[in-house]
């Protein structure tokens, strides 16, 4: 009997490293199976689960590693690819080449930059100047752009999150239905009172 458990996050959604190191999903991802009790279920299954949950990112970097026809051969090129150490040339052209995705949260994008770069005490600076560069949003680029050069990453980080919690919050008003208008209300007040009933007599004067 199958338990209805959550599977771990998918390893790769979108471009750049892993947010969770392989090594650490790997073993969350083969105690999911352990605990589901599909240890003994066929290769084939198994190996649909792991691409599953390697995400849009990680199948399309999964299908250039070529042919694996069973789980043992997608685990052995999946290790292979993700615990070959990579030089520091190769990382820097990832690096660069790191622009964040449309839809992808400034947490999420940084998050991906800082598991690539490795640069010493250059490293914030680094980070900093790519989210001036790469964010998908042009008032970020422009607010960092005219910030001066000694800009920590930690204040680069505010900005950015504040613009972007500033756009969210923009983008849920616009969606949000308009509240009637002042004649409009008094409109739905008037048609709803109950009129009095035209009998042909004048009013009665009160006693």
């Amino acid at each position: 009997m199958e338990l209805l458990l959550p599977p771990p996050s998918l390893l790769l959604e979108l471009p750049g490293e892993p947010p969770v190191a392989w090594s650490r999903w790997l073993e969350s991802f083969e105690m999911y199976i352990v605990a589901i009790c599909l240890s003994d279920a066929s290769e084939e299954r198994c190996k649909a689960i792991l691409i599953h949950n390697l995400g849009v990112e990680g199948q399309r970097l999964f299908r250039t590693l070529g042919p694996a026809n069973t789980y043992a051969a997608c685990m052995t090129k999946l290790n292979r690819h993700f615990t070959t150490p990579q030089s520091t040339i190769l990382q820097w052209i990832v690096f660069q080449q790191r622009q964040q995705q449309t839809g992808e949260s400034v947490h999420h994008y940084l998050r991906g930059l800082a598991s690539t770069c490795k640069f010493g005490t250059m490293e914030d600076e680094f980070i900093r100047d790519q989210l001036a560069e790469h964010s998908n949003n042009p008032k970020v680029c422009e607010k960092l752009i005219m910030s001066p050069d000694n800009l920590p990453l930690s204040k680069a980080v505010e900005i950015a999150f504040q613009i972007e919690s500033a756009v969210d919050l923009t983008s849920q008003l616009s969606l949000a239905p308009p509240l009637p208008s002042q004649s409009t209300l008094l409109t739905q007040t008037l048609s709803s009172t109950p009129s009095t009933p035209d009998t042909g007599f004048p009013p009665t004067a009160p006693k």
